[in-house]
């Protein structure tokens, strides 16, 4: 047989020659490729021109920017999912947003075999369940990482499978506010709303390639999956049709359009609203629709006759099958909203279109329901029993692996274990940073930690609030760094004892280690450590007006005044002594604080008092 397509394939078709009463070989389909196509569906690129193996694999990989990952294939066996068959992955099961026209995707969910976890198991964000004794250990067990602190020393191990698989590529996660790119890369669900950045095989935007202003044509041709799914149009005459002309607007170059004649077209062919769109992998069941009037009035500014035409749809509709609350619903009603709706969204921690729509759903049902048992609208659901038992009297969405922050209340405010202390405050109240005294940011859950910050998150999973009682660490106190609000645990050091191996400094009594010294960062409060050292770096002009042995480089607000008459030095015994005399703090870098309570160092102490990095 000389088709193009596996081994085990052309033995199932040998089977069914043998035997036509055989089922499943009669069920299997087999295409015939055409020269540069492989595979069950021809949908991998094989190249014939070179000689061997070799050389082709060698072409393959210098390539690999090129043409990686550029197929768009399903990656979940066993269901049949209409609409989202050729793109279905397993990431997308049972991860709240339907993919299949019939919401199979989505069905179901609850016989998972990790939905509900044993008592001595941690249950992951997805769902996922692994040994109490693996969360908070510095190595990420969850395929979501939801185990472990959120760092970014976690993520480093992704940042190649955009160009590069591995183990760890195919069971990554991506998180609700991210978009899986199906190789293991994630991007962010604001960024692909608001054109900023897409999936590098652009699997997020597979059929309405044209719609993003970040694929383009290179040599003639669309890169990566927009090659395979974009929906080619035939160069424009006359008796194109409306979807046709549309097509080649969006499509082609400026310098290659046919503006007027498309105009034409336009307004003879089409409808003043054009649905463009009827599949696209970014949400199942989203129609798009382009305004025609819209088109016209931009070509009507003679100025805009080479420019190209405005690539986001001008409205959106949802309809069709969607899963809410795990009940599958066919909505035949046609749910409006425009692009600067969708762009709004932005505003949600995770992309909540899915959530609004059932949202809607389940308000004008409820509001059905009540109009007919004549019940006012200030009767809670839950004192009602749902005469439809196909719609659920509540939707709330499940929560796992969840902390609730401390003082906020009406409605309660609930992160993930994961956020944590990750430097970024996600309760209002800041109570997820763990303690207003502590920089807690500063303390990993990693490999190269001291273990406190995992000892401290391990212990809410054995019945121990550790939360509330954090402490800091002696060896954290007078090592001059910051691990306190305003710097308190780097005062009053005067008196500390150093461990053996460390140096004192003379002034602030802080320990640090010999190697700091010289290295070009003030480490002692008042800097001694960087005094009567070699030039490392290029030093600015002014500053070589001052002696390195006994002046520190300071532009003061007397130098400004009158440059003739000042020196832009000041004595390094004013270095450190909490009174600041340049301009910037520069001289207090290690004393004084911004209003973020954190250390000035190496940012701008400005008036009123904001640090600015520079």
């Amino acid at each position: 047989m000389n088709w193009l397509i596996p081994f085990h394939l052309i033995e199932q078709y040998a089977v069914y020659l043998d035997d036509n009463e055989n089922n499943r070989a009669t069920e299997a389909t087999i295409c015939n490729c055409s020269q540069n196509s492989i595979g069950r569906y021809c949908e991998y690129n094989f190249n014939f021109r070179k000689a061997t193996p070799g050389n082709w694999l060698g072409q393959q990989t210098s390539n690999v920017l090129l043409n990686n990952y550029e197929t768009l294939t399903r990656l979940v066996d066993g269901i049949v999912c209409p609409g989202a068959d050729i793109f279905l992955e397993w990431r997308h099961i049972c991860d709240g947003f339907t993919q299949c026209t019939n919401g199979a995707d989505e069905l179901d969910c609850h016989l998972l075999e990790f939905f509900k976890c044993e008592t001595d198991e941690f249950q992951c964000r997805n769902g996922m369940c692994i040994p109490i004794e693996f969360a908070f250990d510095a190595t990420s067990d969850c395929m979501d990482l939801s185990d472990e602190q959120a760092l970014d020393v976690l993520h480093r191990k992704y940042h190649n499978c955009v160009t590069q698989s591995s183990f760890e590529c195919d069971d990554q996660l991506c998180h609700k506010d991210q978009f899986s790119c199906g190789n293991g890369e994630c991007v962010p669900w604001s960024a692909i709303l608001n054109d900023k950045k897409d999936c590098s095989n652009f699997r997020d935007i597979a059929y309405i390639c044209e719609v993003s202003n970040l694929a383009s044509l290179t040599r003639g041709e669309w890169p990566s999956i927009c090659k395979q799914t974009i929906e080619l149009v035939p160069p424009l005459t006359n008796s194109s049709d409306c979807r046709q002309t549309l097509g080649h607007l969006l499509q082609t170059n400026p310098q290659q359009q046919l503006s007027e004649l498309a105009v034409i077209n336009l307004r003879t062919r089409c409808e003043n609203s054009i649905l463009y769109f009827e599949q696209n992998a970014f949400f199942a069941g989203l129609k798009m629709i382009y305004n025609r009037s819209i088109i016209e009035r931009f070509f009507s500014n003679p100025s805009n006759s080479r420019k190209p035409v405005p690539k986001a749809p001008d409205l959106y509709y949802f309809t069709g099958a969607i899963v809410c609350d795990g009940i599958s619903l066919n909505i035949s009603e046609e749910i409006w909203f425009s692009h600067r709706e969708l762009q709004e969204l932005t505003s949600y921690p995770f992309f909540p279109l899915f959530h609004l729509i059932c949202q809607k759903i389940m308000n004008q049902s409820l509001s059905n329901m009540k109009t007919e048992n004549n019940l006012g609208s200030s009767i809670s659901p839950s004192f009602y029993r749902c005469k439809n038992p196909q719609i659920a009297c509540h939707y709330v969405e499940l929560m796992t692996v969840i902390s609730i922050c401390q003082t906020v209340t009406s409605p309660s405010q609930y992160v993930s274990y994961a956020k944590l202390g990750d430097g970024v405050v996600d309760c209002a109240d800041g109570s997820d940073e763990v303690s207003s005294d502590i920089r807690w940011s500063t303390f990993k859950c990693d490999l190269e930690g001291d273990n406190y910050a995992c000892w401290v998150f391990q212990g809410d999973q054995l019945g121990e609030n550790r939360l509330k009682d954090v402490r800091l660490h002696f060896h954290r106190y007078c090592d001059s760094i910051w691990d306190k609000m305003d710097g308190q645990d780097e005062k009053n050091c005067s008196h500390w004892m150093c461990d053996t191996g460390l140096y004192k400094c003379n002034r602030s009594g802080q320990c640090i280690e010999r190697k700091s010294f010289c290295d070009g960062e003030l480490d002692c409060d008042d800097g001694e450590d960087e005094v009567n050292c070699p030039q490392i770096l290029q030093k600015w002009k002014l500053e070589l007006n001052c002696n390195n042995n006994t002046e520190y480089f300071c532009i003061t607000d007397e130098y400004i005044k009158n440059q003739s008459l000042n020196r832009s030095c000041i004595s390094w015994h004013q270095v450190g002594d909490g009174h600041i005399d340049c301009i910037g703090a520069r001289d207090e870098r290690n004393v004084a604080s911004c209003p973020d309570h954190r250390m000035v160092g190496d940012r701008f102490l400005t008036n009123p008092f904001l640090g600015i990095s520079y």
